[in-house]
C-alpha cells in the first residue's frame, strides 16, 4: 500500500493516523513539505519509507508515482479536487480514500469521479448517511473514528471548579480565523467577565500579535498561557495541566470532528464545543462535555460531581477512538 497526503508533519493529526496504518504495513508514504521550516527528503525520513518533497516536486512527481503504483493507494483528501482525480484515475491501482471533512452532495459527486476507488473511510455516522443518500454505494462507505494521540487513561489532575483550566488546542487559519470563526476571542471574552478562568493555547506563526493585543486590550494577560511543546510528552503534559479543552467555533467549520477534542476526552477532559460542529451532537448525548448554543449568555458553571461524571464518561467513550479500532482500516483493503 502507498500512502498520500498533501501535507505531513509530525504530531498533526492527519499525519499520526498514517503513521498508525504505516507502522502496521510497512508501507511507503508520499508527501509533501508545507509547514514552516520543514525539511524535504530527510535522511531520517528516507531511511523511515517517508519521501517527504517539496510542494513543487510533489506536484511534478505525483502523476509517475500513481501511475506506477500496483499494490493500492490509500490518499488522506483534504479537499475535493478535480487534479487529483484526474491523477488517479490514470492509475489502475486500487484507491482508498480517508476524508476527514463533512461530505456535501458536490464533494460526493466528485467521489463518484474516482474510477478505481474501492472504500471511502468517513468520521461519523452521520457522514455516512450523507454519503449514501447521494450515491455512494452502502459498502463502500466505512465509519473509522479519529484516533487520539494518547492512550485511554484519565488524568490524576484535581478539578477546582475556583481556577479552571482551558486548553485550546486547535489554532489553524486554513479554515476560518483562528481568532474570531474558531472561538479563541469568545474564549478570552470569557476570561474577562469570569476570573476563575484561565486559557492556555498553543498558537502557530499565524495572527500571534492580534492574539497578544486582544489579550491586552480585555486585560486577562495574567491568566494566559501559550505553549509551544516539542514532543509528544510535552503536548500530553499541556493536556493534563487542563481541565477542559475548548473549541467554540462561531460558524460552521468543514472538520467535524476536532482532533484536540478526541485526544483530550482520551485523558478525561471535558469538552466546551459549540453547537455549529457535528461533534457537538455526540458529546451532547454521551453528556462529556458543554455545548454553548448561545455565545451571549454561555456562562461555564461546573460542579466537582458534574465534573467527574462528564470525565469519566469522556473517558469510556474514548474507547471507539482507540489505535486498535482505527488500525482496522486495513481489513478493508481488498
Amino acid at each position: 500500500m502507498l500512502y498520500i497526503s498533501d501535507f505531513y508533519a509530525k504530531r498533526e493529526a492527519v499525519s499520526n493516523q498514517i503513521e498508525i496504518l504505516r507502522s502496521k504495513t510497512n508501507s511507503y508514504l508520499f508527501s509533501a513539505a508545507r509547514f514552516l521550516k520543514q525539511e524535504p527528503l530527510s535522511a531520517d525520513d528516507i531511511k523511515n519509507k517517508k519521501f517527504i518533497l517539496t510542494e513543487t516536486g510533489y506536484t511534478l512527481l505525483l502523476p509517475i508515482i500513481a501511475r506506477v503504483t500496483r499494490n493500492g493507494i490509500h490518499y488522506f483528501e483534504e479537499e475535493p479536487s478535480g487534479k487529483m482525480r484526474e491523477i488517479f484515475n490514470k492509475s489502475n491501482s486500487n484507491l482508498y480514500i480517508s476524508m476527514y471533512r463533512r461530505p456535501n452532495q458536490d464533494y460526493v459527486q466528485h467521489l463518484r469521479g474516482y474510477k478505481n476507488l474501492k472504500k471511502v473511510f468517513v468520521e461519523l455516522p452521520e457522514h455516512r448517511e450523507i454519503m449514501i443518500k447521494n450515491g455512494i454505494r452502502a459498502n463502500m462507505v466505512k465509519v473509522f473514528r479519529t484516533p487520539s494521540l494518547f492512550s485511554v487513561k484519565k488524568s490524576r489532575k484535581v478539578f477546582n471548579p475556583d481556577n479552571i483550566q482551558i486548553l485550546f488546542a486547535s489554532w489553524n487559519n486554513a479554515e476560518g480565523n483562528p481568532l474570531e470563526d474558531r472561538g479563541i476571542n469568545f474564549l478570552l471574552k470569557m476570561l474577562r467577565k469570569d476570573t476563575r478562568l484561565n486559557l492556555t493555547v498553543m498558537p502557530r506563526d499565524d495572527m500571534l500579535e492580534a492574539f497578544n493585543k486582544q489579550v491586552d486590550k480585555l486585560g486577562v494577560k495574567s491568566r494566559v498561557k501559550m505553549k509551544w511543546p516539542a514532543n509528544k510528552s510535552q503536548l500530553k503534559s499541556i493536556f493534563d495541566e487542563s481541565d477542559f479543552i475548548a473549541f467554540p467555533p462561531k460558524r460552521k467549520i468543514s472538520k467535524d470532528v476536532p482532533n484536540s477534542i478526541i485526544d483530550g476526552l482520551s485523558l478525561g477532559k471535558p469538552a466546551i464545543i459549540s453547537n455549529v460542529i457535528d461533534f457537538s451532537a455526540v458529546v451532547r448525548e454521551k453528556r462529556m462535555g458543554i455545548v454553548i448554543n448561545d455565545f451571549d449568555t454561555f456562562r461555564l458553571e461546573v460542579g466537582k460531581e458534574e465534573y467527574s461524571n462528564m470525565s469519566n464518561n469522556s473517558v469510556k467513550y474514548s474507547e471507539l477512538h482507540s489505535v486498535s479500532n482505527y488500525s482496522k482500516i486495513i481489513e478493508e483493503y481488498l
